[in-house]
């Protein structure tokens, strides 16, 4: 608010005193929708973030889905979706402003929220420059007392419903006990009516072809109705009868079936080849692809490492040639029956200028015939080949170790830097990396990376330095602090206040020849001036409590000079140096 209130309060000025000149209004119009636009941006943080997240619950669209976030003071979390927990992780303020929620388990992504909280911003990594932002609209901020009530209300209401589920089961058991007792009496009275029913199964039975089922079953009937046989001999042959009916009705239609199914049977196995195909096109296609991206990778490192070789000077056809011969004479010494000896005698003996340094036309000519020469030996081309490469690797081993060692230089200044904001030497690191990372990511030359870890390694030794005399300072000061204390009427204290000033003073600009010669200055004067201090007199009733006194002094002193030692060992950790002990 404050931002924007001095914003507005500029361009209205600019009003006032050009009113009539239409293009610095519009200029002021500019600066403040500018303005505007980055109030709009900026996010909560510090412990206003933290007390925010912990008294309220955010809902959010998270790629189309209302999900509701809940921070707990245990630094744990819950993400909530109608109501149910479907994740949780744990959760912690990062940032150099302190305006990110770093989650963690369900999610690895960093939260930030705007102070209008009418949205989020998330990103994966906040080291990355380049790592892009995504917003997402805040739906809903509600106080963590009224999200719990909710929920509460939401499990009672499932209580409910899983209570009505259960009635209504037993509800559904009581009436399919009704129902079976039903079908009992249902069933009964279908015997009554199987008399009625015969000629019914006769006719079912012709239309199967089953005629002499259906010739007996006419019997039946027959002698039922002339009483020569009594009901339930009736009754169960009609039942025999109709079970013989429907087992032949199963049987034809389980025909049908397997016949249907050896039908689908082939269709199956059809679409089953055709999917084999597929698959098999797509595996060919996907085998295809992983062929093409092991190409690009390799065509990646072959260029990375082509860049690599290029930061080295190229080797002058004198070294080409010196290479050559030293070669030869290795070789000839584990092959001594590869060549003819008087032969590769002569031409060793003519090159003998070119390992003293000479290389003229002459010589040139006679090294191209003696690489002809030997060239006719594939088992020598092979070893001469092979210490090329080695050569080379070697030279990439030296420039990756450069390139290790500049990297590792640079993070040891940002970790510096992350922890001495403060620092007068701010501007001078932030240059110094910035040089570093241009010359890690554009380097032409191997000197380059060379040059570059040695203004590193200067500019370390020089914040050592610094530090080692800021910790010499503070002791001084200490020192004389003491003696203040103990001598406050002396004739030397005025000169020791200077003395303390003088030392603060270089501390504070931090300029490393300004606290030698302070510290120097402060040293001669401790030995000279303070040698032999003169002390006030103390009465014999205060004498308990002056050496009660002392002894604190003592102890402050000694806790001083522990921190300082601390402090020392923390910084030569920080830029990657081993603290030497004095022997």
């Amino acid at each position: 608010m404050k931002f924007k209130n001095i914003i507005l309060f500029i361009v209205l000025g600019l009003f006032v005193v050009q009113p009539a000149n239409v293009l610095k209004a519009d200029l002021a119009s500019d600066i403040l929708e500018k303005a505007l636009e980055l109030a709009e941006k900026k996010k909560i943080k510090g412990k206003i973030l933290e007390e925010f997240i912990l008294n309220n619950v955010i809902t959010v669209d998270y790629e189309g889905k209302e999900q509701t976030y809940k921070f707990n003071k245990d630094i744990t979390y819950e993400v909530y979706e109608d109501g149910k927990v479907i994740g949780d992780g744990t959760w912690a303020i990062k940032g150099l402003t302190k305006s990110s929620i770093k989650l963690s388990g369900y999610r690895d992504i960093y939260f930030q929220i705007y102070k209008a909280k009418d949205r989020i911003s998330t990103l994966a990594n906040l080291k990355k420059k380049n790592d892009e932002q995504t917003n997402r609209k805040i739906l809903a901020v509600s106080p963590v007392e009224e999200f719990i009530s909710l929920v509460q209300l939401k499990r009672d209401e499932e209580k409910r419903l899983a209570e009505e589920k259960r009635k209504e089961e037993k509800k559904i058991a009581e009436e399919k006990k009704k129902e079976e007792k039903r079908l009992a009496e249902e069933k009964k009275k279908a015997l009554e009516l199987a008399i009625k029913n015969s000629p019914k199964l006769i006719a079912s039975l012709q239309d199967l072809k089953l005629t002499q089922l259906a010739k007996e079953m006419q019997e039946m009937l027959t002698a039922f109705k002339q009483d020569k046989i009594k009901d339930v001999q009736l009754l169960n042959f009609y039942s025999e009868t109709y079970i013989k009916f429907q087992e032949e009705k199963i049987k034809r239609a389980e025909e049908k079936r397997l016949k249907e199914e050896k039908k689908r049977l082939v269709e199956e196995k059809r679409k089953e080849e055709k999917r084999l195909v597929e698959e098999k096109r797509k595996e060919e296609k996907r085998l295809a692809e992983e062929k093409r991206k092991e190409e690009k990778r390799l065509a990646e490192e072959k260029r990375k490492e082509e860049k690599k070789i290029a930061l080295l000077p190229a080797e002058t056809d004198l070294q080409k040639a010196q290479h050559f011969i030293r070669n030869v004479e290795a070789f000839v010494k584990d092959n001594p029956e590869e060549f003819d000896i008087l032969e590769i005698s002569q031409f060793m003996v003519d090159a003998k200028s070119v390992l003293d340094g000479t290389l003229d036309d002459d010589q040139k000519k006679n090294i191209k015939l003696f690489i002809e020469f030997t060239n006719k030996s594939s088992a020598f081309v092979k070893f001469h080949n092979d210490s090329k490469n080695n050569k080379i690797r070697e030279k990439l081993i030296k420039v990756d170790k450069e390139i290790t060692l500049l990297n590792t230089n640079i993070e040891s200044l940002k970790s510096y830097l992350k922890n001495n904001m403060k620092s007068n030497f701010v501007p001078t690191l932030l240059e110094e990396i910035k040089l570093s990372q241009s010359t890690l990511d554009n380097a032409t030359a191997f000197s380059e990376l060379e040059n570059a870890n040695k203004s590193i390694e200067a500019l370390k030794t020089l914040l050592m330095d610094t530090q080692a005399a800021v910790n010499d300072a503070n002791l001084y000061i200490s020192e004389l602090s003491e003696y203040l204390r103990e001598n406050l009427t002396s004739d030397m204290a005025p000169s020791v206040k200077k003395e303390i000033e003088i030392l603060k003073t270089a501390i504070a600009n931090q300029k490393l020849e300004e606290l030698l010669l302070a510290n120097k200055r402060t040293a001669k004067f401790i030995s000279k001036k303070l040698g032999k201090p003169k002390k006030t007199t103390v009465t014999t009733s205060d004498s308990q409590t002056s050496a009660e006194e002392k002894q604190k002094l003592k102890q402050e002193k000694l806790e001083t000079q522990k921190n300082l030692e601390e402090e020392k060992i923390e910084l030569e950790k920080t830029l990657g140096k081993q603290r030497k002990k004095p022997q």
